[in-house]
């Protein structure tokens, strides 16, 4: 079966959803980027660069591990990093100096401080941009659809930004 041949299989009717997810999901990234930029100089791209490493031991990853916990290429975490590290958020370490390629990035306490209050700004836009319009049904429905449809490695990467999250909001409140 060709590739135009599926595509004719689905209806208008079974894609007006998905056209509508990725329009929602599209203007809510970039809401939220707009409010974390004009609220303390955060990109959304870097808030979850600084939400992957936060909690993470030693608030450290190796590059590539942390470049498939955001979704972003290698070059374009390499360059966000670079301005983070710039900022003082953010220090590149070589892992083993055998293996220049082996890259961890470690989360200061400055890119902690800058996590708890660019995670304020987030958990506001959250709630004011998706929680306050979903009902506890169809919040879980949201859940469980999205969980759906990614592929099990994404599925862990997302738990872990939930707990980022959630421990951001703890920061912030002083319980951590």
């Amino acid at each position: 079966m060709s590739a135009s041949t599926r595509l004719a299989e689905v209806s208008a009717e079974q894609c007006l959803p998905v056209q509508v997810f990725l329009h929602a999901a599209r203007l809510l990234e970039s809401e939220l980027n707009r409010r974390l930029c004009d609220g303390v100089g955060v990109t959304y791209a870097q808030f979850q660069i600084l939400a992957a490493l936060a909690c993470r031991p030693q608030r450290r990853l190796r590059m590539t591990d942390l470049a498939a916990a955001v979704g972003l290429s290698r070059s374009c975490l390499s360059h966000a990093v670079a301005r983070m590290e710039d900022a003082g958020w953010v220090r590149r370490d070589t892992r083993d100096a055998g293996d220049g390629r082996a890259v961890d990035t470690t989360l200061t306490d400055l890119g902690l401080d800058m996590f708890a209050m660019a995670n304020s700004v987030y958990a506001r836009g959250v709630r004011e941009l998706v929680l306050d319009y979903l009902t506890g049904d169809q919040l879980q429905d949201l859940r469980a659809a999205s969980a759906a449809l990614l592929p099990l490695p994404d599925a862990a990467a997302v738990a872990t930004t939930a707990r980022h999250f959630d421990l951001g909001q703890r920061r912030a409140a002083g319980h951590c």
